[in-house]
């Protein structure tokens, strides 16, 4: 997509120091632009904007950086100004119990609680800025409490302390100031506002100087005792790897277009990714039943969802053509080398191939590394809302191998991550080597559980916050995880919320090996246990992916062509039917978009 980049070279003599100024505006007319830019050139433009910024925030240069810390989490939800994570965790209503105080819930929320008149400091701060930030475009719910023994009285100082500082016309508006008395929300309704608030500020806990002082103190205690790597763990030198063979196209694919191609007997497209390769665009395979499905690419990137693909997404949906993000991802590691990679080509790419087979209700990934084949299979049962991830390991090293498989995804619950992360809250079911995740503020799927599973029984450890697992300034490419001998980060609320597996295990010279991972959804918690224990073996996959064979066989067989044109037969002999079926009328979902509704044409 379009990006605009201005670099600058500064020769600096010793001791010498410089100000670089990026300056970033708009303007309705060109003219306009360029005049602006004519201003904003003088330093001194710049130095009186950014004298004047402090008094337009509401106070001094600390006020102005600490109202900045404010801004940012009402940016990015995070936990720093939220409330503890037992309150978001007891929380059982939904959006719309917010629309009965005059609040939409679509924009974020600053909830300020005043008990005293001498809070009054702390409330013309926030309410001044609160005005600045929608001046410069940040639209805020301004959500008032006013508590203690006389809540009337204060909220009639309230109202006035509002004209005073020129927002009277905001009170009960949009994006505006909400005052509300302590004795008139319900405790159901009190924990749903500091559930949802992104930052939580009480007059109690002192003046915001110093709120903003223990929560940094907070943050960086919460730091130092976060789980940190015992070992960090480098790839050891390619050299001293077994040397990973390119895998080769299968022999006889039918319209091959130098990446890919059809089988000889058209029931499957099979793509061929040398080192370094990749499609022109995502090459995605649609697998679904009437209520469940999932869309995955050749490079393994892919986006679940229960009942509506739109409305009830497991895990993000991206139609980001050009890098085709991951948030689902399955990791192998050798235990003893720390050398990791990913089975499919995104988003740990290894050494080599990797061989892409997208078929009727299943795509498979195989790719040798340093003599270990695996050969992943991804498909969702054809009778129940269970998406299976069977991971085949072989060595072929001629040495027993120390390995661990990871399994990686993160949660939505709803339509976008940005809307529904702060209400998702997880729990650790070790008896079943599940992660459990449910959104109780989704307003038509508020009573779905959700789980990510492995294989009971094996040791295994977990993690079900984001933030841990991908580290700071880090990514699925690279993530902080891949570098700690156990997962951490525990589950619950208030995190940025995933769910992630790992189980190691030794795999002797020769040996076979059969993990797998299911992601589910059910009505209900007790509807989610029940449905991870009955698809809880290597025995139970098999068994789904038979009956999804069988499904498919029958049904596109039930009508065949034999044309002088191969590639009508291959189209009209499965991909047209299959497509159709579980694409446009049970998925109503695709790569390009993901509405949930049926259309017509």
């Amino acid at each position: 997509g379009p990006i605009v980049a201005i670099g600058c070279a500064v020769a600096l003599e010793p001791g010498q120091s410089a100000w670089l100024d990026w300056v970033t505006g708009i303007a309705p007319t060109p003219t306009a632009c360029l005049a602006l830019m004519d201003q904003f050139r003088q330093p001194e433009q710049i130095d009186l904007v950014l004298q004047s910024a402090p008094q337009q925030a509401g106070g001094s240069d600390g006020a102005a950086d600490a109202l900045a810390q404010l801004a940012a989490s009402l940016l990015y939800a995070n936990n720093t100004w939220r409330a503890d994570a037992a309150v978001v965790a007891a929380n059982r209503l939904g959006q719309p119990a917010l629309w009965a105080h005059a609040i939409s819930g679509d924009l974020p929320i600053l909830l300020l609680r005043v008990g005293r008149t001498d809070g009054l400091l702390l409330a013309r701060q926030i309410i001044t800025a609160h005005a600045d930030w929608r001046w410069h475009g940040l639209a805020v719910d301004l959500v008032i409490v006013c508590a203690g023994s006389q809540p009337a009285t204060l909220a009639a100082q309230l109202r006035e302390l509002a004209a005073q500082c020129g927002q009277a016309t905001r009170l009960d508006q949009p994006g505006g100031i909400v005052l509300l008395q302590s004795d008139a929300v319900s405790p159901a309704d009190d924990r749903l506002l500091q559930s949802v608030a992104r930052v939580l500020l009480d007059d109690a806990d002192g003046p915001l100087s110093q709120q903003v002082a223990d929560r940094a103190a907070r943050v960086l205690k919460l730091a130092g005792t976060a789980a940190s790597p015992v070992a960090t763990w480098q790839p050891a030198p390619s050299d001293s790897r077994e040397t990973t063979p390119d895998l080769t196209p299968a022999a006889g694919l039918e319209f091959f277009n130098g990446t890919g191609g059809f089988s000889a007997d058209g029931r499957e497209y099979v793509i061929t990714l040398q080192s370094g390769q990749s499609t022109p665009a995502p090459w995605v395979n649609v697998l679904a039943n009437p209520e469940f499905g999932t869309l995955v690419s050749e490079s393994g990137s892919a986006a679940s969802w229960s009942e509506n693909a739109q409305a009830f997404r497991l895990t993000p949906w991206n139609n980001d053509a050009v890098s085709d993000p991951n948030t689902e991802a399955c990791y192998l590691r050798d235990e003893e080398s720390g050398h990791y990679w990913s089975a499919t080509a995104s988003p740990a790419r290894g050494c080599g191939t990797y061989v892409t087979r997208h078929g009727f209700g299943y795509s498979s990934f195989s790719h040798s590394e340093d003599g270990i084949d695996s050969e992943l299979c991804v498909f969702v049962a054809i009778d129940a809302p269970v998406k299976y991830t069977r991971l085949t390991l072989h060595n072929r090293s001629g040495r027993a191998r120390h390995l661990s498989a990871t399994g990686y995804l993160e949660w939505v619950l709803g339509d976008e991550p940005e809307k529904t992360r702060m209400q998702v809250v997880t729990e650790h079911d070790a008896g079943r080597a599940a992660i459990f995740a449910s959104n109780a503020y989704n307003t038509d799927f508020g009573d779905r559980t959700a789980f990510f599973a492995g294989e009971p029984g094996a040791e295994c450890s977990i993690s079900g916050d984001r933030a841990t697992f991908i580290g700071r300034n880090g990514s699925l490419q690279a993530p902080l995880a891949m570098a700690q001998p156990l997962l951490a980060g525990g589950c619950g609320a208030t995190l940025d919320p995933c769910a992630a597996i790992r189980v190691p295990f030794t795999l002797d010279d020769g040996a076979s090996r059969v993990l797998v991972f299911r992601l589910g959804a059910a009505r209900s918690a007790a509807a989610a246990r029940t449905l991870a224990d009955d698809t809880d073996s290597p025995a139970a996959a098999q068994a789904a992916l038979d009956k999804v064979r069988e499904f498919w066989d029958r049904t596109l067989g039930t009508v065949q062509v034999k044309t002088p044109d191969r590639r009508f037969d291959i189209m009209t002999n499965g991909w047209l039917v299959y497509q159709t079926l579980a694409c446009r009328l049970w998925a109503r979902n695709a790569f390009y978009q993901s509405s949930g509704a049926f259309g017509f044409r």
